[in-house]
Protein backbone atom coordinates (compact mmCIF):
# COMPACT_ATOMS: atom_id res chain seq x y z
CA UNK A 1 0.00 0.00 0.00
CA UNK A 2 1.44 3.02 -1.38
CA UNK A 3 0.31 6.23 0.93
CA UNK A 4 -0.43 9.29 -1.19
CA UNK A 5 -2.38 11.98 0.38
CA UNK A 6 -3.71 12.35 3.69
CA UNK A 7 -5.32 15.31 5.34
CA UNK A 8 -7.70 16.39 8.73
CA UNK A 9 -11.24 18.48 6.99
CA UNK A 10 -14.39 19.96 8.57
CA UNK A 11 -17.52 18.18 7.02
CA UNK A 12 -18.11 21.76 5.72
CA UNK A 13 -15.25 21.90 3.99
CA UNK A 14 -15.22 18.15 2.03
CA UNK A 15 -19.31 19.33 1.35
CA UNK A 16 -18.23 22.48 -0.57
CA UNK A 17 -15.11 20.73 -2.05
CA UNK A 18 -17.23 18.45 -3.88
CA UNK A 19 -20.05 21.29 -4.88
CA UNK A 20 -16.83 23.41 -6.61
CA UNK A 21 -16.12 20.25 -8.55
CA UNK A 22 -19.67 19.71 -9.97
CA UNK A 23 -20.71 16.68 -7.53
CA UNK A 24 -24.12 16.42 -6.12
CA UNK A 25 -23.42 14.30 -3.20
CA UNK A 26 -20.73 12.59 -1.02
CA UNK A 27 -20.35 9.58 1.34
CA UNK A 28 -19.77 9.48 4.58
CA UNK A 29 -20.11 13.20 5.27
CA UNK A 30 -22.31 14.58 7.63
CA UNK A 31 -22.87 18.45 8.35
CA UNK A 32 -26.17 19.28 9.53
CA UNK A 33 -25.15 22.93 9.54
CA UNK A 34 -25.17 23.13 5.74
CA UNK A 35 -28.69 22.33 5.90
CA UNK A 36 -29.84 26.10 6.47
CA UNK A 37 -31.14 27.69 3.44
CA UNK A 38 -30.83 31.31 2.34
CA UNK A 39 -28.63 34.18 2.96
CA UNK A 40 -26.84 32.39 6.22
CA UNK A 41 -25.75 29.05 3.82
CA UNK A 42 -24.34 31.35 1.45
CA UNK A 43 -22.69 32.98 3.93
CA UNK A 44 -21.44 29.64 5.15
CA UNK A 45 -20.16 28.61 1.80
CA UNK A 46 -18.21 31.33 1.00
CA UNK A 47 -16.26 31.32 4.60
CA UNK A 48 -15.51 27.74 3.62
CA UNK A 49 -13.92 28.61 0.75
CA UNK A 50 -11.96 31.10 2.21
CA UNK A 51 -10.64 29.15 4.44
CA UNK A 52 -9.37 26.40 1.64
CA UNK A 53 -8.02 29.30 -0.55
CA UNK A 54 -6.28 30.39 3.41
CA UNK A 55 -5.20 26.69 3.43
CA UNK A 56 -4.21 26.78 0.10
CA UNK A 57 -5.70 23.73 -1.07
CA UNK A 58 -7.56 25.97 -4.30
CA UNK A 59 -7.32 28.96 -5.65
CA UNK A 60 -9.12 31.25 -8.00
CA UNK A 61 -7.41 33.43 -10.82
CA UNK A 62 -8.83 36.68 -11.75
CA UNK A 63 -10.57 35.24 -14.87
CA UNK A 64 -12.73 32.78 -12.08
CA UNK A 65 -10.96 29.79 -12.96
CA UNK A 66 -10.43 27.46 -9.81
CA UNK A 67 -7.17 25.15 -9.52
CA UNK A 68 -6.97 22.86 -6.77
CA UNK A 69 -4.42 20.69 -5.67
CA UNK A 70 -4.63 17.56 -7.84
CA UNK A 71 -4.07 14.49 -4.68
CA UNK A 72 -7.41 16.71 -3.20
CA UNK A 73 -9.08 16.33 -6.66
CA UNK A 74 -8.09 12.64 -6.62
CA UNK A 75 -9.76 12.30 -2.95
CA UNK A 76 -13.15 13.92 -3.56
CA UNK A 77 -13.38 11.75 -6.80
CA UNK A 78 -12.77 8.98 -4.95
CA UNK A 79 -15.43 10.17 -2.49
CA UNK A 80 -18.31 11.16 -4.73
CA UNK A 81 -17.63 8.79 -7.51
CA UNK A 82 -16.72 5.79 -6.38
CA UNK A 83 -17.10 2.57 -8.13
CA UNK A 84 -16.45 0.27 -4.93
CA UNK A 85 -18.07 1.67 -1.49
CA UNK A 86 -17.32 -0.65 1.42
CA UNK A 87 -18.78 0.25 5.11
CA UNK A 88 -17.36 -0.88 8.15
CA UNK A 89 -18.97 -0.11 11.54
CA UNK A 90 -17.07 -1.18 15.03
CA UNK A 91 -18.19 -0.48 18.39
CA UNK A 92 -14.64 -2.46 19.36
CA UNK A 93 -12.00 -0.21 20.97
CA UNK A 94 -14.07 3.06 21.57
CA UNK A 95 -17.77 1.09 23.27
CA UNK A 96 -19.44 3.64 20.69
CA UNK A 97 -19.97 2.50 17.33
CA UNK A 98 -18.05 4.21 14.19
CA UNK A 99 -17.90 3.84 10.99
CA UNK A 100 -15.22 3.61 7.98
CA UNK A 101 -15.79 4.12 4.44
CA UNK A 102 -13.68 2.61 2.19
CA UNK A 103 -14.13 4.23 -1.45
CA UNK A 104 -12.31 3.25 -4.56
CA UNK A 105 -12.36 4.13 -8.32
CA UNK A 106 -9.42 3.65 -10.80
CA UNK A 107 -6.47 3.04 -9.82
CA UNK A 108 -7.41 4.68 -5.67
CA UNK A 109 -8.71 4.26 -2.56
CA UNK A 110 -10.18 6.23 0.16
CA UNK A 111 -10.70 5.79 3.69
CA UNK A 112 -12.73 8.60 5.58
CA UNK A 113 -13.17 7.97 9.30
CA UNK A 114 -14.70 10.57 11.91
CA UNK A 115 -12.15 12.40 13.68
CA UNK A 116 -14.75 14.04 16.00
CA UNK A 117 -15.53 17.96 16.31
CA UNK A 118 -17.17 17.99 12.77
CA UNK A 119 -13.90 17.11 11.26
CA UNK A 120 -12.79 13.98 8.87
CA UNK A 121 -9.50 12.04 8.17
CA UNK A 122 -9.24 11.39 4.73
CA UNK A 123 -6.23 8.92 3.49
CA UNK A 124 -5.53 8.76 -0.26
CA UNK A 125 -3.67 5.38 -1.51
CA UNK A 126 -3.05 3.19 -4.83
CA UNK A 127 -4.50 0.41 -2.77
CA UNK A 128 -5.56 -0.82 0.95
CA UNK A 129 -4.91 -3.66 3.74
CA UNK A 130 -8.53 -4.80 4.86
CA UNK A 131 -6.13 -5.78 7.88
CA UNK A 132 -5.87 -2.11 8.83
CA UNK A 133 -9.90 -1.60 8.98
CA UNK A 134 -10.78 -4.78 10.48
CA UNK A 135 -10.16 -4.91 13.82
CA UNK A 136 -7.68 -6.71 15.95
CA UNK A 137 -10.05 -8.56 17.97
CA UNK A 138 -12.07 -10.20 15.24
CA UNK A 139 -9.00 -11.23 13.20
CA UNK A 140 -6.54 -12.43 16.51
CA UNK A 141 -8.69 -15.13 17.60
CA UNK A 142 -8.88 -18.75 18.67
CA UNK A 143 -10.42 -21.07 16.37
CA UNK A 144 -13.61 -23.05 17.63
CA UNK A 145 -16.23 -25.77 16.34
CA UNK A 146 -19.69 -23.78 16.25
CA UNK A 147 -22.32 -23.69 13.63
CA UNK A 148 -25.51 -23.41 15.09
CA UNK A 149 -29.06 -22.16 13.60
CA UNK A 150 -31.93 -20.63 15.91
CA UNK A 151 -35.62 -19.17 14.63
CA UNK A 152 -35.55 -15.24 14.44
CA UNK A 153 -38.35 -15.64 16.76
CA UNK A 154 -36.48 -17.42 19.38
CA UNK A 155 -34.21 -15.15 19.27
CA UNK A 156 -35.95 -12.63 19.86
CA UNK A 157 -38.23 -13.84 22.72
CA UNK A 158 -34.59 -14.83 24.07
CA UNK A 159 -33.60 -11.39 24.15
CA UNK A 160 -36.81 -10.11 25.35
CA UNK A 161 -36.27 -12.55 28.70
CA UNK A 162 -32.29 -10.96 28.74
CA UNK A 163 -33.43 -7.61 28.72
CA UNK A 164 -36.08 -8.50 31.39
CA UNK A 165 -32.93 -9.73 33.62
CA UNK A 166 -34.10 -13.31 33.17
CA UNK A 167 -30.95 -14.64 31.75
CA UNK A 168 -31.18 -17.98 32.81
CA UNK A 169 -34.24 -18.42 31.69
CA UNK A 170 -33.36 -16.83 28.30
CA UNK A 171 -30.23 -20.04 28.09
CA UNK A 172 -32.40 -22.65 29.01
CA UNK A 173 -34.80 -21.83 26.03
CA UNK A 174 -32.11 -21.42 23.71
CA UNK A 175 -30.58 -24.46 24.97
CA UNK A 176 -33.55 -26.68 23.45
CA UNK A 177 -32.13 -25.57 19.82
CA UNK A 178 -28.27 -25.98 20.33
CA UNK A 179 -26.10 -29.32 20.56
CA UNK A 180 -24.27 -28.01 22.99
CA UNK A 181 -24.23 -25.88 26.49
CA UNK A 182 -20.95 -23.82 25.25
CA UNK A 183 -22.57 -22.56 21.91
CA UNK A 184 -25.48 -21.79 24.25
CA UNK A 185 -23.77 -19.65 26.57
CA UNK A 186 -22.13 -17.58 23.51
CA UNK A 187 -25.37 -17.06 21.65
CA UNK A 188 -27.09 -15.63 25.00
CA UNK A 189 -24.04 -12.89 25.30
CA UNK A 190 -24.30 -12.08 21.64
CA UNK A 191 -28.03 -11.46 22.41
CA UNK A 192 -27.32 -9.64 25.34
CA UNK A 193 -26.24 -7.34 22.77
CA UNK A 194 -22.68 -6.57 25.34
CA UNK A 195 -20.21 -8.16 22.57
CA UNK A 196 -18.03 -6.08 20.20
CA UNK A 197 -18.99 -6.01 17.08
CA UNK A 198 -17.91 -5.64 13.57
CA UNK A 199 -20.52 -4.89 10.20
CA UNK A 200 -20.28 -4.08 6.75
CA UNK A 201 -21.80 -3.46 3.69
CA UNK A 202 -19.85 -3.06 0.22
CA UNK A 203 -21.31 -1.58 -2.71
CA UNK A 204 -20.74 -2.13 -6.35
CA UNK A 205 -21.72 0.81 -8.49
CA UNK A 206 -23.61 0.00 -12.31
CA UNK A 207 -24.54 3.11 -14.04
CA UNK A 208 -25.72 5.13 -12.28
CA UNK A 209 -27.06 2.99 -9.56
CA UNK A 210 -24.92 1.31 -6.11
CA UNK A 211 -25.99 -2.78 -6.15
CA UNK A 212 -25.12 -4.62 -2.64
CA UNK A 213 -22.66 -6.97 -3.24
CA UNK A 214 -21.61 -8.72 0.23
CA UNK A 215 -22.68 -7.92 3.88
CA UNK A 216 -22.09 -9.48 7.25
CA UNK A 217 -21.48 -9.28 10.85
CA UNK A 218 -19.33 -10.49 12.97
CA UNK A 219 -19.36 -10.40 16.96
CA UNK A 220 -16.08 -11.01 19.01
CA UNK A 221 -17.25 -13.39 22.22
CA UNK A 222 -14.54 -14.52 24.56
CA UNK A 223 -11.52 -14.52 22.16
CA UNK A 224 -13.73 -15.68 18.99
CA UNK A 225 -15.34 -14.63 16.69
CA UNK A 226 -18.70 -15.37 15.11
CA UNK A 227 -20.15 -15.30 12.32
CA UNK A 228 -23.96 -13.70 12.15
CA UNK A 229 -26.67 -14.04 9.56
CA UNK A 230 -29.82 -14.88 8.56
CA UNK A 231 -31.67 -16.66 5.82
CA UNK A 232 -35.28 -15.77 3.78
CA UNK A 233 -37.02 -18.07 6.21
CA UNK A 234 -35.85 -16.00 8.81
CA UNK A 235 -33.42 -18.49 10.20
CA UNK A 236 -30.46 -17.08 12.17
CA UNK A 237 -26.96 -18.88 11.68
CA UNK A 238 -24.06 -18.51 14.49
CA UNK A 239 -21.15 -20.20 12.43
CA UNK A 240 -17.66 -19.35 14.39
CA UNK A 241 -15.55 -17.69 11.54
CA UNK A 242 -11.40 -18.80 12.00
CA UNK A 243 -9.29 -15.50 11.77
CA UNK A 244 -8.07 -16.07 7.94
CA UNK A 245 -11.62 -16.56 6.84
CA UNK A 246 -12.90 -13.14 7.68
CA UNK A 247 -10.32 -10.95 5.48
CA UNK A 248 -11.23 -14.35 2.59
CA UNK A 249 -14.68 -13.68 3.02
CA UNK A 250 -14.71 -9.75 2.52
CA UNK A 251 -11.78 -9.09 -0.03
CA UNK A 252 -13.32 -10.69 -3.03
CA UNK A 253 -16.00 -8.13 -2.97
CA UNK A 254 -13.05 -5.57 -2.83
CA UNK A 255 -12.08 -4.91 -6.36
CA UNK A 256 -8.93 -3.11 -5.94
CA UNK A 257 -8.20 -6.44 -3.95
CA UNK A 258 -8.75 -8.08 -7.32
CA UNK A 259 -7.03 -6.05 -9.35
CA UNK A 260 -4.22 -6.06 -7.57
CA UNK A 261 -3.58 -9.01 -6.77
CA UNK A 262 -3.94 -9.12 -3.10
CA UNK A 263 -5.70 -11.95 -0.87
Amino acid sequence: MKDIFQIKLSGRELFVLAALLGYESIFGIIDDALLTSGIELKSQIKQTVQQLERKKLIRYDLDGTLYIKPDLRRTIDCICCAETVGCFSTNIGTGKKIAVYVLEKDAYTVTVENAGSGKYKVHLTDSIDASKIIPTKILNVQDCEMDEMLLLEEAQAAQTLIEAFNAEEAKSRIDKHTQDNRSSEIISQILSKKCGFMSFQIHRRTKQLYKAVCNGLFVNVENRTISVSIDNNDILRFKAVPANRVLNYINPYLRFYEEKGVQ
